[in-house]
């Protein structure tokens, strides 16, 4: 269970337990004792004993709180809906439990900002060198994601005006026990908004926040546009209103046409890379520039997770293949942003970002060849 560390020694085993585990795993709806029915994933749980058993793990730990509680909470707590083994033979992962489960292991985790390393804008404001994506996360879930991922020890998060959800993260934001100062928080202007000063002002009422850290233009905006748009943003920042801006989705001759003409430069350009999208022409310019990429989608959404290359390099480090993909993200100098609303998951992006692994260099050089165009979503950098 990925939410503490392996002990030493038993990495290859631990290992082996984790993609066994994961086979056994399937999706069910729980009733709760209020009588609400949740979604959970269900596991036999004699099948995971008999698993462990085989492997001979010997640490518990790895599946129980510190107090020795199990992460996985006993199911006699709940009745499982449509499923065919009885309730004391199988465990259940409740959001809300795995959470409690989290708060639990926070000093082992040690999963927390302090620790979170930084990079540095062109402004002078530090950023953490991973964040938490809020694409397509909306009403209670993102506000439930943010805390979970507050708990774990996420500090930067990204939303924007057309995710429509920075109400529910302003208020995940707000009950957290956080200083303001250790968070990390961009928005981005809404394609087709042209007056930014406006725009953020209505994106901090919802976030109910003061400033933003950074604000982004969301995708280039038409040609004779743009520079009206951008001077709109340089106001923004000159106002205090966001203590960097940048642009998102801007291509390589987006960004020369900006540089030629802008007063204050971007600080960020937000776009998707990964080893199978490298954009080495942006990163180039990006760099030269003194421009930080923030990664969006660093995990393919998940579509190249399973590809046989990536697994032998998550094999021979005895890391996952999203760890993998942060990790060259971290080592190309980019701030990869992976969103997941599974608590496991978001456990496990972060140790990608937190663990002292590093990918040598055969391993990058291998990487390197593994470039193919691969866009998983929009790409407005090559529109005029």
């Amino acid at each position: 269970f990925p939410l503490c560390r392996a002990p030493a020694g038993e990495m290859e085993e631990f290992h082996q337990f984790m993609v066994a585990r994961k086979s056994l795993r399937r999706k069910v709806s729980v009733k709760m004792p209020d009588g609400s029915v949740r979604k959970g994933r269900l596991f036999p749980w004699d099948k995971v004993s008999e698993l462990r058993a085989k492997l001979e793990l010997k640490h518990a730990d790895w599946i129980t709180g510190s107090n020795g509680s199990p992460l996985m909470p006993s199911s006699s707590m709940l009745s499982v809906v449509g499923a065919h083994e009885e309730p004391s033979q199988l465990a259940v992962v409740a959001q809300d439990q795995v959470e409690a489960a989290l708060k639990d292991r926070a000093s082992s985790l040690t999963l927390t900002a302090r620790q979170d390393p930084q990079l540095h804008l062109r402004t002078g404001a530090s950023i953490p060198r991973i964040g938490y994506g809020l694409y397509k996360v909306v009403g209670e879930a993102a506000e439930h994601a943010v805390t979970t991922a507050l708990n774990l020890g996420y500090r930067q998060f990204d939303t924007a005006q057309v995710y429509q959800n920075e109400e529910s993260v302003g208020r995940a934001l707000s009950q957290a026990e956080v200083p303001r100062e250790e968070l990390f928080v961009s928005t981005k202007l809404a394609p087709g908004r042209l007056d930014a000063v406006e725009a953020l002002r209505e994106s901090l009422e919802s976030l109910g926040l003061k400033y933003v850290d950074l604000y982004l233009i969301h995708a280039p905006p038409g040609r004779k546009a743009r520079q009206g748009v951008w001077s709109s943003m340089e106001e923004a920042y000159d106002l205090g209103l966001a203590r960097s801006i940048g642009v998102c989705n801007y291509g390589l001759h987006h960004l020369q046409e900006l540089m030629a003409s802008c007063t204050v430069p971007p600080a960020v350009n937000q776009i998707e890379v990964t080893p199978f999208l490298q954009r080495d022409d942006i990163l180039g310019f990006c760099q030269e520039h003194q421009i930080c990429i923030q990664a969006y989608s660093p995990l393919c959404k998940a579509s190249r997770l399973e590809d046989p290359r990536l697994l032998a390099i998550a094999e021979k480090h005895g890391r996952t293949s999203a760890q993998v993909l942060i990790r060259w993200s971290l080592q190309r100098g980019l701030i990869p942003l992976p969103k997941s609303v599974t608590p496991e998951r978001m456990a496990e992006n972060l140790a990608g970002c937190l663990d002292e692994f590093q990918l040598d260099q055969q391993d990058m050089q291998l990487m390197s060849r593994w470039d193919e165009n691969y866009v998983t979503g929009w790409d407005p950098t090559s529109q005029e």
